[in-house]
């Protein structure tokens, strides 16, 4: 294989790691609210465009996020054990790349955005500025997780005003919902760099909560499980979709639990298993939205 070959295929694979393409379960995560409200509201009801649309618009911006967060974050990188490697703070892409790799994300993820309603548009501009501060926050707050959650999770009104050009409490017990899921199983993805974060002076919600890590996670996974209970009840969905409510809580007693927080790469696994919960609910609320 030739040198020019090399130097593309190599350039390939940086360009990979620098949008997180490799590690695609936390796409799911972040796609996976917006198929509740799809659900909710009748996905056989929902175009196919709508789907793919979002699911696209969901694998663009979850990187566009990573590389702004690299851009921003790349010194402090460079001290951090879990991210030492990472391509701007290894220092074998530019920020010149990143930034036109950035660019390319954005433009393709307005083209999406502009195939929607005023109102969907309107969230997704105003969520940008957001995406940009958010990896500034754990330098201010200690609720850096909390930011995330009500970034991260702008899709569900996207997805939500989509269809019904409007907003109602439902959307926002969703939203409120998938903000708590973030909140709890980032604090565990936070406590991989605790030692790291209090070293270098950054805030985290699992530096907060170091000493009561799995109480407090498993306050926000019991306060997700209420507010989606909420959502039952004011659809009057079948009985069915508390019953999936119910593995749902079971799996998150067994990973808060089960996790040894002081094992870096068993808090990645929980982390990435969250895909498994954004199932069950999808499928809980597709029982419980057909089932009459």
């Amino acid at each position: 294989m030739s040198q020019k070959k090399m130097t593309r295929k190599t350039f390939l694979n940086l360009y990979i790691k620098l949008g997180r393409y490799d590690h695609l379960a936390a796409v799911w995560i972040l796609f996976s609210p917006c198929l509740w409200v799809f659900a909710l509201s009748g996905i056989t009801t929902v175009p196919l465009k709508t789907l793919i649309l979002f699911f696209l618009g969901s694998l663009l911006m979850r990187s566009a996020g990573c590389i702004i967060n690299d851009m921003t974050d790349q010194t402090i990188d460079r001290k951090v054990g879990r991210t030492i490697t990472r391509p701007l703070a290894k220092g074998t892409l530019s920020n010149k790349h990143a930034l036109c790799f950035l660019v390319l994300h954005l433009i393709l993820g307005f083209f999406i955005l502009i195939q929607f309603n005023r109102l969907t548009i309107a969230i997704g501009v105003a969520l940008l500025p957001l995406i940009i501060i958010y990896p500034l926050m754990k330098r201010w707050t200690y609720w850096a997780q909390l930011f995330l959650g009500i970034t991260f999770n702008g899709g569900v009104l996207m997805a939500w005003t989509s269809l019904h050009n409007n907003l109602d409490l439902d959307a926002f017990l969703l939203y409120g919902a998938a903000i708590l899921w973030t909140l709890g199983y980032d604090t565990i993805y936070g406590y991989q760099d605790k030692d790291d974060d209090q070293a270098l002076g950054l805030k985290s919600t699992a530096v907060l909560f170091q000493n009561h890590l799995k109480a407090f996670v498993l306050s926000c996974f019991c306060s997700m499980i209420l507010l989606l209970s909420f959502v039952g009840l004011s659809k009057t969905l079948h009985w069915s979709y508390y019953m999936y409510l119910g593995i749902v809580l079971l799996t998150f007693v067994y990973q808060v639990f089960k996790v040894d927080i002081g094992d870096k790469k068993k808090c990645l696994y929980v982390f990435q298993q969250q895909y498994v919960i954004g199932i069950l609910v999808f499928l809980g609320l597709l029982m419980g939205v057909n089932i009459q």
